[in-house]
């Protein structure tokens, strides 16, 4: 099965996918701008380090959203061979969006209070460890399919 050849057409799914994750990109935003403007602590280096971390995760995400609709561009370790392991590789590609997302409002979190708070690094870590079980599992799954 050639991927190059797939066309990937709107969903309801992918909708919401992309909703969800538009509204996690304005929390992330907010809970920076908040931090920013509230916080008289803040350096201006963690203030650059916030708006720097912002703009990573946005451009993370619309990039997860938009391989979603080019699977070709998707690489996974082994030949994919019918429609149903494209499926769920769309379907893994638009959860790491949102799992990124979550990820990165943690790390704003992270650096506006650093080590003060030690629930931020354990969110960190959890969000990191769900990230990498998703990866892994929808890996041997969609290899499993075949």
């Amino acid at each position: 099965m050639d991927r190059k050849k797939i066309k990937v057409y709107r969903t309801t799914e992918g909708t919401i996918f992309e909703l969800i994750c538009a509204l996690l990109i304005i929390v992330m935003w907010v809970v920076s701008l908040h931090i920013i403007t509230r916080n008289p602590q803040i350096t201006p280096a963690d203030r650059s380090s916030l708006i720097v971390v912002d703009v990573v995760g946005t451009l993370a995400i619309v990039v997860c959203l938009v391989c979603a609709y080019f699977p070709s561009q998707i690489n996974v370790p082994f030949k994919l061979t019918n429609a149903t392991q494209i499926f769920h590789l769309i379907r893994m590609t638009r959860i790491e969006a949102v799992l990124i997302a979550i990820l990165f409002i943690v790390t704003n979190l992270m650096v506006a209070f650093g080590n003060q708070n030690s629930l931020y690094q354990i969110a960190f870590y959890a969000v990191l460890a769900l990230s990498i079980i998703t990866l892994a599992g929808y890996t041997l799954y969609i290899y499993k399919i075949r």
